[in-house]
């Protein structure tokens, strides 16, 4: 996967892009921490805030988008 999109849409977190425009987005800066075999697969991973706090961890893309979706509600 060469990169992910991440957009909130109408309370909720999506893999689909927005477009090219930020104006009216929030946006929220994290760390990810993942483990991914050998095949590139996800085995688990972590969001962290910039101060290095953890706030969540998750073992698949859909725990990452429920991840972020709480901390959007934040």
């Amino acid at each position: 996967m060469p990169g992910v999109w991440l957009a909130r849409r109408g309370g909720r977190v999506s893999s689909a892009p927005l477009g090219e425009t930020l104006g009216d987005n929030r946006n929220l800066t994290v760390l990810l921490r993942l483990v991914i075999d050998p095949a590139g697969q996800l085995v688990h991973g972590e969001l962290v805030d910039l101060d290095g706090a953890s706030r969540g961890r998750f073992l698949n893309w859909d725990g990452l988008l429920q991840l972020l979706d709480q901390r959007l509600e934040e």
